[in-house]
């Protein structure tokens, strides 16, 4: 008889706490459901373009003159806009339109004489039905190189670093 009324007492504890968390499960539930939906507006400006390049800058007067840039566009159709660079010393060879339509692999070719400054990388939008054109603008940059030719800056191997290639790392296998 004491353990059937031990057990009572359990159950309608539970049923207590069951009824105390019912609602409050139900207001978070249907809140988020109601309020969690953003209603769709058919006059939102169109996206902005964010893009991104790698390599993120270049240096004029290397030895090997030709660069080829990804670039990353936050839309699916981004590879089909229309790329043009205006910058003297650089000039686009060749446009690789991606299977993904995020990306784009652009061949650059930078001349000897090409200055370092910020290249502007427009991008422009096909004109369709009444949509006119959109031009947006990327910038990459053209950094100056070091002076001396790596002479100046690199120090080559010397007894400094002797220890280091003569103990085997600690941690290797």
């Amino acid at each position: 008889m004491k353990l059937k009324n031990t057990t009572s007492k359990v159950v309608l504890r539970r049923a207590k706490i069951n009824c105390l968390l019912f609602p409050f499960f139900f207001l978070l539930i249907s809140s988020t459901i109601l309020f969690g939906q953003k209603k769709k507006n058919s006059s939102t400006p169109p996206q902005a373009l964010i893009a991104y390049c790698y390599p993120t800058h270049w240096w004029p007067g290397m030895q090997w003159n030709k660069v080829q840039v990804l670039v990353k566009g936050n839309t699916a159709d981004f590879n089909s806009q229309d790329v043009a660079i205006q910058y003297e010393g650089v000039t686009l060879d060749k446009i690789n339109r991606l299977e993904n339509g995020k990306y784009y692999a652009l061949d650059l070719g930078i001349a000897p004489n090409a200055r370092p400054g910020t290249v502007a990388i427009q991008f422009t939008t096909p004109s369709t039905g009444n949509k006119k054109p959109v031009t947006n603008t990327v910038n990459w940059e053209l950094k100056p190189r070091r002076e001396g030719k790596g002479t100046l800056y690199a120090q080559g191997v010397t007894s400094e670093d002797l220890m280091y290639l003569i103990m085997p790392d600690r941690f290797s296998n």
